[in-house]
Order: C-alpha cells, then structure tokens, then sequence
C-alpha cells in the first residue's frame, strides 16, 4: 500500500491515516503536517487547495522570512535585493560598496550600493560578524500573503523592466523567458495560479538547500488575462 501511494496509484485515505501515522512514528506537528499534505493530495476544488497551501506554509516560516510593512525601503530600489544575495556569495563588508556595485547588472553606483547597506543593516536583514563581515540573518525571504505597497509594485515594475531588458542583455543559454496564451476556465485558471504557487514554493525550498552558489538570479512568472471576459460585450 505504502508504494502504491508514493508511486501516486492510489491516494491515502482518511481510514489509513492513523495507521501511517503510527507506523511512521510521527510527532503531533509532523502529523499535523502529514495531514495537511494527505489533505491536498485529495482536494480538486482550487480554492479550497490554496487554502491547504497557506495552512502548508504555515509550518515552513523557520525557513523564510516575512518582510513587516514597516521594511517598505527594502523594495524601494531594485538593486537592494540583489545586494543583499550577493553577501552570500563572498566576503564583504560595509566597506565594499563599490566592489558590490560593479557585480550588479546592470552596475549601479557605489553611493546607491552603500545606501542599499544601510538599509540592509537598519532593517535587521543582514549582521555584521565579529571580523566586520555582512552575512544574511535568513537565507529565504518573502512578503508573504497580506502586502499592498506602492513600493512592492514599484518593485515588481523594476524587476519586470530588468527581465525585458535580460533578452537583449543576456544570450539565450543564460536566460529563460517564454510565453504563452491560452483560454482557461475560472477553475482552469485558479489551477493555474495553483501550480505557480507550488512551483514558487518548490524554488524557494531549491534555494535554501542549494550549496555553492555562483551569482545572484532573479525569478519573474508574470501570468494575466489579455482579453475581456467571454460575455463581455466589446
């Protein structure tokens, strides 16, 4: 039974659950977490899954970091976030503004680098180690569910100008952009912000494991109805 149900032939029934959970020896939190994720493997309804979902991440805030509506600066430009991966790429400290300015792409100045330090430090998002070296106090961070900021969109605008500016900038092999269009259902469509958000989690989680990173990536999935409703008239 248990194979069957890894290898995705059957689905785990309320009636079984105690028995893996015994025999799993699981704590009441992994239990809790077991059901959870039982739960969704056996709900259809979209929006009762992005219910589970929030319920699911719930159990994963150690690894990430929510940004409070007090750390609007922290998206006010663009380059802070990047600023902020590149300390975990090497050695630096408050005094290598401009080695950091020039790794950004594209460059900003080391003034602009320097004030993205100073936010970094103000806001509790980075420490200074006993030899004055900048580490990241968190490894994932995200704004989670509830943010509605002038500066949260200022920065997705950013962030979109940079990826359009990727397909001139970077050849094919070091980027990723596509596209696609396509009708969907109301369902259709809360499936597919479903598996954007499954996949948004599965990277972060990617991420935080990840060992030797080489350079600093930024992720955009833009996903939007570029037509009115099927009734709509014109």
């Amino acid at each position: 039974m248990l194979l069957r149900v890894v290898n995705r032939q059957r689905n785990l029934s309320a009636k079984l659950m105690p028995v893996f959970v015994r025999e799993l020896k699981l704590r009441q939190r992994e239990e809790e977490y077991f059901s959870l994720l039982v739960q969704l493997d056996r709900q259809k309804d979209p929006s009762a899954r992005l219910a589970i979902r929030e319920k699911i991440r719930f159990f994963r805030r150690e690894h990430v970091r929510t940004t409070p509506p007090a750390a609007h600066a922290f998206y006010e430009h663009w380059f802070t976030s990047v600023i902020r991966e590149l300390l975990d790429l090497g050695t630096f400290t408050l005094n290598d503004a401009a080695d950091l300015a020039g790794r950004v792409i594209p460059p900003v100045t080391p003034r602009q680098a320097a004030r993205a330090l100073c936010v970094l430090t103000e806001l509790d998002l980075v420490e200074q180690t006993p030899d004055k070296t900048l580490r990241q106090r968190d490894k994932l961070l995200s704004t989670g569910g509830a943010w509605d900021s002038l500066n949260i969109h200022a920065f997705q605008k950013a962030m979109a100008q940079r990826g359009m500016e990727a397909l001139d900038r970077f050849p094919k092999p070091e980027r990723d952009i596509s596209t696609v269009t396509l009708t969907l259902s109301e369902p259709g469509f809360g499936r597919v912000k479903e598996l954007l958000e499954e996949a948004r989690s599965k990277i972060m989680e990617l991420a935080r494991s990840d060992t030797d990173q080489r350079r600093v990536f930024q992720l955009n999935i833009q996903f939007f109805p570029v037509s009115t409703g099927k009734d709509a008239q014109p």
